[in-house]
């Protein structure tokens, strides 16, 4: 069981990872959509 603890860890971890890093690219192209207008 402690294994299936650690890949739920690894997985939410990825997933954080993840949805900072999609967050990071929507702010982006966002703000060179205002300033590009």
């Amino acid at each position: 069981s402690v294994s299936t603890i650690r890949n739920q860890r690894y997985h939410i971890h990825a997933n954080l990872s993840f949805a900072i890093l999609v967050a990071q690219i929507l702010l982006l192209i966002s703000f060179r959509f205002v300033s590009g207008t």
